[in-house]
């Protein structure tokens, strides 16, 4: 049997070798996402801590829009995107004051079943009526 175990020794290494390529590749995929794990943690921690209770139908309409901004290429892995909170059929954004892609945002977060106005708590209180039919709200 001793002859087996060193015959096999280098077939056991082999699978080493794959193990040490997809972590570091792993954790470069994780790095280069960052911002879009964060925005997901937030949001979905900020969900379950609600007091009140988590709605299915805020639930699904908040992963819905999570899952439109993930895919959209201009707004996933955007740093300035913080957090989204639904209130009823109100969306909340955090993103910073000075974002370019707001209304690339907006139009997004528009077509998700659901969500009636998006709303930027970090401006002067205005409406303003978007291209998709959707009410742009900011509140201070």
């Amino acid at each position: 049997m001793s002859a087996f175990r060193t015959a096999s020794a280098p077939l056991r290494r082999l699978p080493r070798l794959p193990r040490m390529l997809v972590r570091p590749l792993l954790l470069a995929l994780l790095w280069g996402r960052r911002h879009t794990f964060a925005l997901w943690a937030r949001t979905l921690a900020g969900e379950l801590r609600r007091s009140g209770g988590t709605d299915l139908g805020r639930l699904r309409a908040l992963l819905t829009a999570l899952v439109r901004i993930t895919r959209d290429a201009r707004l996933a892995n955007a740093p300035e995107l913080r957090r989204l909170t639904m209130r009823g059929d109100v969306i909340d954004v955090e993103a910073d004051v000075h974002w370019d892609r707001r209304s690339v945002l907006t139009t997004v977060l528009g077509a998700v079943d659901g969500i009636n106005l998006v709303r930027f708590a970090d401006a002067p209180a205005t409406a303003t009526p978007t291209p998709a039919g959707i009410v742009l709200e900011t509140v201070a």
